[in-house]
């Protein structure tokens, strides 16, 4: 059985959610947390549950908050 912590990064390497929060900071400016707003609902409501978790990661990042177990 896996650890808890492990299962909100398995979508994705946990450093590419960084990296994809710095794009969307160049990208969209002010707008990144829109866009990342964005995708965690178009995720969440298609029942994608590994995307939402890397969005919702994100998200987080963007917030300047920890991401944790989502």
């Amino acid at each position: 059985m896996r650890e808890p912590n492990e299962d909100w990064h398995s979508f994705r390497d946990p450093t590419l959610a960084g990296l994809v929060a710095r794009t969307l900071r160049e990208e969209f400016g002010a707008g990144a947390k829109g866009a990342a707003l964005d995708r965690v609902l178009a995720a969440r409501s298609k029942r994608r549950r590994a995307a939402y978790r890397f969005w919702l990661c994100v998200l987080c990042l963007l917030h300047g908050v920890g991401p944790t177990i989502h």
